[in-house]
């Protein structure tokens, strides 16, 4: 699909993995962040306010291609009137929106995202400790007993949960088992496990190869597929059953650059673009 837009020109191709030519389209609705992760990719450029007649102009030219919506930063919930302002648009174009979030604003948040509809909602994740997790985050952290009382009370939004593998923290099977048992606990049935972007010298050091880690995976793990688009990522899924009897849908997934591509679309504060 070719896209003209502002000074971009650019063609968006499907992902050599999926059998649909549809793509994601993604918002960076804020800069700002309330946490301090040392894997961070975001370019941490001064924060500026979306063009919403902008975006609905791009969104429209290439609706009929977008999967969903995926709002994200940043941290998109810092700012409750911007992002009502962006959440009243998208509900004008019917399409479904996920948000990604370190869920520290989450609960205070939770009734402007069901007053417009956004079906899911991705929690940042990384360790099943909430002090490990507040270190990593270098802030203190949604509790994960908290985040399973907003799971069990939206029955209406489908909660799923982002976790990065960090040498140190979850960093090999055994840790990953306990991970998605604290998931089970709290009615989380999707969860996807993802190599650290070597976007600097941290992520470097402490990067963990997921394919090492499911080589030593237990029998309770079942695989159920496997993808790969050319050399930009590779995934493999899962089916775990935990203790307790809950079945979860687990995904690994390695990027192996952290660069421009032609698979996805970002619309932020200086407009549509590649991502």
């Amino acid at each position: 699909m070719e896209i003209t837009t502002k000074s971009y020109n650019f063609t968006i191709k499907p992902r050599t993995c999926l059998s649909t030519d549809k793509f994601d389209f993604f918002i960076d609705v804020s800069n700002d962040c309330d946490a301090g992760c040392l894997f961070c990719c975001n370019d941490n450029e001064s924060d500026k306010e979306l063009d919403l007649k902008q975006l609905e102009t791009d969104f429209l030219k290439v609706k009929d291609r977008v999967a969903r919506v995926v709002i994200s930063g940043g941290e998109p919930l810092i700012d409750p009137e911007r992002l009502g302002d962006l959440l009243k648009l998208l509900s004008s174009f019917e399409v479904d929106v996920k948000l990604i979030t370190n869920g520290h604003k989450l609960e205070e948040r939770l009734p402007i995202l069901g007053m417009y509809g956004v079906r899911a909602v991705q929690l940042s994740r990384h360790h099943y400790h909430d002090s490990e997790n507040d270190g990593i985050f270098s802030t203190k952290t949604l509790q994960f007993e908290k985040f399973g009382g907003m799971v069990e009370n939206h029955p209406n939004i489908r909660f799923s949960v982002n976790c990065l593998l960090i040498q140190g923290y979850i960093d090999n099977a055994e840790k990953i088992v306990q991970f998605l048992e604290s998931c089970s606990q709290i009615g989380i049935d999707s969860v996807k496990f993802v190599g650290l972007m070597k976007v600097n010298q941290y992520c470097h050091k402490h990067f963990v190869d997921y394919r090492e880690v499911i080589k030593n995976l237990p029998i309770d793990f079942l695989q159920t597929d496997s993808r790969k688009d050319e050399d930009r990522c590779s995934c493999v899924h899962f089916i775990f059953v935990a203790e307790n009897g809950a079945v979860i849908n687990v995904r690994f997934r390695h990027i192996a650059i952290f660069t421009h591509t032609d698979r996805v679309v970002k619309f932020d504060s200086d407009g549509i673009g590649r991502f």
